[in-house]
């Protein structure tokens, strides 16, 4: 028996920044509550990630550009995400994905539209009850 399932799928009308760099998860900061999983052989960037299942328990990353997406897994055992861009809430966003397979290196968040400079997202688990969140890296667009 098949599944029906169903994906977003966004289409732009203007040309999107160029990825610049790719950083690892380890180039956050994390606060109290995360652990660092590596050698996972799952198919996470550089094969390591962040994960907490503490509610509040946050991650900030700071970057030079004009875009970002935040990457994590989707899958039943993740609960929502709240992201602040430069002190402006953007929402809360869940890789909560079921009865799908474990998905890997997706963005929870994308933000595409900033002005060249400088920015900072921060993440918050707002799961409970076991949920978490993963952090696995972060994609910068049109930076130098």
């Amino acid at each position: 028996m098949y599944k029906c399932n169903s994906y977003r799928v966004i289409f732009y009308a203007h040309p999107l920044p160029k990825l610049w760099e790719t950083f690892n998860d380890t180039a956050a900061t994390f606060s109290a509550g995360w652990n660092y999983r590596i050698n996972r052989s799952f198919g996470d960037y550089q094969d390591d990630v962040h994960v907490t299942t503490n509610a509040e328990a946050n991650c900030d990353f700071s970057f030079r550009g004009e875009g970002v997406e935040i990457l994590s897994e989707k899958f039943a055992d993740l609960g929502k995400v709240k992201v602040v861009l430069d002190g402006e809430t953007q929402g809360n966003f869940s890789p909560y994905q079921d009865p799908m397979p474990r998905l890997y290196q997706v963005p929870f968040h994308r933000n595409l539209n900033l002005a060249l400079g400088r920015h900072n997202v921060h993440a918050i688990n707002l799961s409970a009850a076991g949920a978490g969140t993963i952090i696995d890296g972060i994609k910068v667009y049109g930076g130098d």
